[in-house]
């Protein structure tokens, strides 16, 4: 990975986001990052065009269209990071925000997510 351009998703202005920052320092890699994006379709599509390697987060990739893209799993569980859906309850939320909180708790995580507590 250290030989090619590096693709991943980043603010304006930052290096590179924090999943693919502590995994790369996890792998002792400093890499500057040559084509950053917010979007991950946009890295596998830099990718696609022969731009250089794209990293993305397994649910990223997951959900980005990468047909014909070698796609190789990197890294550990334990190098990824914790999501939590939250809510205010000391203030009254409107049915849509209830509706949307319960779905996402009734609904199973997509591939490479696990939840809170599963090794």
């Amino acid at each position: 990975m250290a030989d090619h351009p590096l693709i991943a998703v980043a603010r304006p202005g930052a290096e590179v986001d924090p999943d693919t920052g502590s995994a790369l320092r996890a792998w002792g890699l400093e890499i500057p990052v040559t084509w950053q994006t917010e979007q991950p379709q946009t890295v596998v599509n830099l990718a696609r065009a022969g731009l250089g390697v794209g990293v993305l987060n397994s649910l990223a990739a997951h959900i980005s269209d990468t047909s014909g893209m070698a796609v190789i799993p990197v890294g550990t569980l334990a190098e990824g990071r914790q999501v939590a859906v939250t809510r205010d309850r000391r203030t009254t939320a409107s049915p849509s925000v209830d509706v949307v909180f319960e779905t996402i708790l009734a609904t199973a995580p997509p591939a490479g997510v696990r939840p809170v507590g599963d090794p």
